[in-house]
């Protein structure tokens, strides 16, 4: 999810980055594949909650034709009929592959709790009804109009000349239409004074064997000076080689499963209102096996009137 998407083309800026290097120009997909390889360089679209554009790598020799083959893809994608249908294929194969993974159902749901009608509650890949309405002509005016070429930032770092680079760029690009990109307005997302029954969902899982568990709250802005070490505790902390993880898992053992930190999405400072703890959130899930993985995280004392709880498991089904 791009945070320029709407709900209506969820997985639009998804879709265009893989369309990206899929045809351009005079080229089909199998032949920019092939220029691809003789170049012995990679291209692909890249797509987060708050940027799109492209990425490439090339060899040193060869980076000035990956440069031109890269110009050519993001000034006239071809988003040919049959490539647009490929790719959307693939992501509803993507979504369905979601939907069976229980940590994944569990942090969507928790993700529509705690950001409500704010664009980081929507899945990256989009949705079925969205999908099916992304046809070829509504992805070309989106790319058009949402990510203008003459808007683009370009940062290039190797074995390169600079006034080469800018030489070859600004000849290359000279000829895009000057267009800026529409601003995006969106209202932060309001955390506080929300009631339990808004920071407290739950959803059915069909192997009663599983429970996930998914709490968040306030944390740290981009901006904010906090950020940092936070990302640092998040390192140090999440993940299966993390320390929270061993000490759960490799140590302790415990029957009632295991907890890892995983750090939510945030927004730029310009973004958030005057409220300190807008547009700051952390995320602790937690896995457990026939019990509600809820109590595993009570243990650990994630629990406060700020906190926002989604779990997946069968005993929490009906609960306020």
């Amino acid at each position: 999810m791009c945070i320029r998407d709407r709900d209506r083309t969820s997985g639009a800026a998804a879709m265009l980055a893989r369309l990206l290097s899929r045809g351009c120009g005079k080229r089909r997909a199998a032949e920019v594949a092939s220029r691809l390889d003789e170049l012995g360089g990679s291209l692909e679209g890249v797509v987060g909650r708050n940027s799109f554009g492209a990425s490439a790598e090339w060899l040193s020799d060869s980076w000035r034709d990956g440069l031109e083959l890269m110009a050519d893809c993001l000034l006239a994608p071809r988003l040919d009929e049959v490539e647009v249908a490929s790719v959307r294929r693939q992501l509803l194969g993507e979504l369905a592959a979601q939907a069976t993974r229980p940590g994944r159902r569990a942090l969507q749901v928790f993700l529509r709790a705690l950001y409500g009608g704010h664009p980081y509650h929507r899945d990256v890949l989009g949705t079925e009804q969205s999908l099916a309405r992304l046809s070829r002509n509504a992805l070309r005016e989106l790319y058009q109009q949402r990510f203008p070429v003459s808007s683009l930032a370009l940062a290039v770092v190797g074995d390169v000349d600079p006034d080469e680079v800018v030489a070859l760029v600004s000849a290359r690009f000279a000829s895009a239409p000057r267009r800026v990109a529409p601003a995006v307005t969106v209202t932060p997302p309001s955390f506080a004074g929300r009631p339990q029954t808004e920071r407290e969902v739950y959803a059915y899982l069909d192997d009663p064997a599983q429970a996930h568990l998914v709490v968040g709250f306030p944390g740290a802005t981009v901006a904010g000076p906090e950020r940092l070490p936070l990302e640092v505790l998040g390192a140090a902390l999440g993940g299966q080689s993390g320390r929270l993880f061993l000490e759960l898992r490799e140590r302790r053992s415990p029957p009632e499963g295991t907890l890892a930190l995983r750090r939510a999405p945030r927004w730029p400072r310009r973004e958030t209102s005057g409220d300190p703890a807008s547009g700051r959130t952390v995320a602790v899930t937690a896995r457990s096996h026939r019990r509600c993985a809820r109590a595993t995280a009570s243990k650990a004392g994630a629990s406060s009137e700020a906190t926002f709880w989604a779990c997946s498991c069968q005993s929490c089904q009906g609960r306020p």
